[in-house]
């Protein structure tokens, strides 16, 4: 189960027409009822531990499509969950 949450705006620093938008977003959810491999052992999500992180991120719209680089926090966490608090994802458009 998972939950998100996302307000995306215009940066003030930046011409509107270049298309870039600056994000918050928080995220949380639980590992019940999948296994998961963490790089040598395997977890199966037994219980409803809450797993949850906020962060900020900027997005471009380019020609090419949108570009996006985020960075997170955990807020919570378990021992073995490994954190990634840099993502730079593209996407395309249809």
């Amino acid at each position: 189960m998972t939950v998100s949450a996302e307000a995306n705006f215009p940066l003030p620093l930046f011409p509107q027409d270049l298309n870039i938008r600056g994000a918050i977003f928080a995220d949380a959810g639980t590992l019940y009822g999948n296994k998961v491999n963490t790089g040598g052992a395997t977890v199966e999500g037994t219980d409803m531990s809450l797993r949850a992180s906020v962060g900020a991120g900027i997005l471009w719209l380019s020609p090419f499509g949108p570009l996006r680089f985020d960075y997170a926090v955990p807020v919570a966490k378990e021992d073995f969950d490994e954190v990634q608090n840099f993502r730079f994802s593209m996407a395309n458009s249809f």
